[in-house]
């Protein structure tokens, strides 16, 4: 039904209703134009939100595709240095035996530097000052270290002897800075 408030007002395509309060003022059936915009600005924030989570997730599983499929592997860390240095077949061959080698000395020498460490932590707690005791379990925990660090150096030049060698500069230039300070990059100072 069509009701004519006053004359030129009523839209085209628009039933109104009759106000009861007051008759010449005409009631649309849809919400307040405000609540209206209101609503269409928060879907349209919430589409944006939405879309960019989305392309977030897709390019955070895709680009890391390569990532996680070489995580998974039990050689990741060879996969990794593989494509580093574009080693080849044979290159990549030789690496692996070589550092199938070193795996055992390397927990060997773990566990040597643990129990070293065992042993200071322990004389450091029965001592109120360095004794003798303690000054041979710190002299102890250093040779240990020292020897790590010698068959580690060991393993770094060998493994570099298989690379071409403009790698095989560039991997001693990284393996170094384990060497000199394992855990710390070289330009850590201690003092700060």
């Amino acid at each position: 039904m069509w009701l004519k408030p006053h004359a030129g007002t009523q839209l085209h395509g628009t039933v109104w209703q009759r106000n009861m309060s007051s008759p010449s003022i005409p009631i649309s059936g849809s919400p307040h134009p405000k609540t209206h915009i209101l609503l269409v600005t928060a879907a349209i924030l919430f589409a944006f939100i939405a879309a960019g989570l989305g392309a977030f997730w897709l390019c955070t599983f895709f680009g890391t595709t390569d990532l996680r499929s070489v995580s998974s592997d039990r050689d990741a860390e060879l996969v990794w240095l593989r494509r580093e240095f574009h080693l080849t077949d044979e290159q990549f061959q030789r690496i692996q035996a070589l550092h199938t080698t070193y795996a055992g000395k390397c927990d060997l020498m773990c566990q040597r530097i643990m129990k070293a460490n065992a042993a200071l932590d322990a004389a450091i707690s029965r001592n109120r000052r360095v004794t003798p005791e303690v000054q041979q379990a710190m002299d102890e925990v250093t040779r240990v270290q020292q020897d790590c660090r010698g068959s580690m150096l060991t393993h770094v030049y060998e493994v570099s002897a298989q690379m071409a060698p403009g790698s095989a500069v560039r991997y001693l230039q990284m393996m170094k800075q384990r060497i000199i300070q394992p855990g710390l990059p070289a330009s850590t100072a201690v003092s700060r």
